[in-house]
């Protein structure tokens, strides 16, 4: 058995189920404190181009995510479609709305999803240490 399997306290095995709720613990904290890193990002560009322009510019998602393209002249068809749509779908005005927030703001979401479910984790290894 090595080390790394047995208890802090009392030298007794740790099982694989706390083993487990660590790694998602230390993985989730590492994600969030990316997350943050980016958003911090994300925020000087814009301080940054306010500073230089003196008008604030929130980066929406969907600019964000036309700079990831590695080629920006690609064009998506539909293939073998004969029909035009002139109206768009519930789905596409969701999707529309969603990549037009500011980037910043979903990274915050997505930062305080982390925290939740770090302290989710945290709950479920305190409880596991409790019950046994």
């Amino acid at each position: 058995m090595t080390a790394s399997a047995l208890n802090d306290a009392g030298g007794e095995p740790v099982s694989a189920f706390k083993r487990i709720v660590r790694l998602a613990k230390f993985t989730t904290l590492l994600s969030g404190v990316f997350t943050i890193l980016c958003t911090g990002v994300v925020f000087g560009l814009q301080v940054t181009s306010w500073l230089q322009t003196g008008l604030w510019e929130a980066y929406q998602l969907s600019s964000v995510m036309g700079m990831l393209k590695s080629d920006r002249n690609d064009v998506y068809v539909t293939a073998s479609t004969d029909k035009f749509q002139t109206e768009l779908t519930s789905t596409q005005l969701m999707v529309d709305w969603l990549l037009g927030i500011p980037t910043v703001l979903f990274l915050l979401v997505v930062a305080g999803l982390h925290v939740f479910f770090y302290l989710y984790l945290v709950n479920i290894e305190t409880q596991r240490d409790i019950g046994g």
